[in-house]
């Protein structure tokens, strides 16, 4: 049956949401990305992340989804990156996050930095 247009307002189209892609905490349920694809993913970044380009040598590389869906393991749409880059790139991507904290002393917790005096 076609939904009528009311008051010259296109009606609204909720997104389908599967129960079964969220864990009971709200997050997303990661599909494991397969080793011989993790090893592509390093022969085409050769070893370097891809944003800093820095080797990667003694880190722990880590491998990130652009679209920012864990089930979505295509080749296009995975990146190499640095534990830093990789941070970095979440911080950057959150709403309402400018991306600059700073590690507190006394609590050792990590805050977001407040402008001062509203500027």
């Amino acid at each position: 049956m076609p939904q009528k247009n009311y008051f010259g307002f296109e009606p609204i189209k909720l997104p389908k949401i599967n129960l079964l892609d969220y864990t009971k905490s709200g997050k997303k349920v990661r599909v494991p990305v397969p080793i011989s694809l993790q090893k592509e993913i390093f022969i085409r970044s050769k070893g370097k992340c891809e944003k800093c380009k820095k080797p990667l040598k003694g880190l722990r590389p880590h491998i990130h989804h652009k679209d920012k869906n864990p089930k979505n393991n295509k080749k296009s749409n995975l990146t190499l990156l640095c534990p830093n880059c990789h941070s970095k790139q979440h911080l950057k991507n959150k709403p309402g996050s400018k991306g600059t904290y700073w590690v507190n002393p006394i609590t050792g917790k990590r805050e977001r930095v407040k402008p001062l005096f509203g500027l």
